[in-house]
């Protein structure tokens, strides 16, 4: 400034020197410069941030995709165990019921097996008793 300030104070408007013209260009292409690299540099971390926000988000949209396949196949999974449960309930009733009139049938011979003959005896024994009188 103070190599410049004599003309400064009697120059007119829009009149400077050549060399004044320089030493302004290269303080303003110097400051601009850094003043443009700072914002670059902070334009450069945003892009940075948004490129890994969308590689963030595109992860979570293929996780969502594979937990919506997931929860596909277990439905379908529940589905199909569910009408085996319901398969097999009815073939467990069906050997219940066999099961049941089978123990019945056996009892019935063997109630059969047992009264026959007491009723055989006890028919013969009227039977005598009954010639006897």
């Amino acid at each position: 400034m103070a190599k410049f300030g004599d003309q400064m104070s009697t120059a007119g408007e829009g009149s400077l020197s050549k060399e004044c013209a320089k030493l302004l260009e290269a303080l303003t292409f110097t400051h601009g410069l850094s003043r443009i690299a700072q914002v670059d540099e902070a334009l450069q971390k945003v892009k940075e941030q948004m490129q890994a926000n969308i590689e963030v988000a595109l992860g979570n949209v293929e996780r969502l995709q594979q937990m919506e396949a997931d929860a596909e196949q277990l439905e379908n999974e529940a589905k199909n165990w569910h009408s085996k449960t319901v398969e097999v309930k009815k073939v467990m009733c069906w050997k219940k019921w066999k099961t049941q009139l089978l123990l019945g049938a056996i009892i019935v011979i063997i109630l059969i097996v047992i009264i026959a003959p007491i009723a055989s005896q006890i028919n013969s024994a009227s039977s005598s008793g009954s010639d006897g009188n």
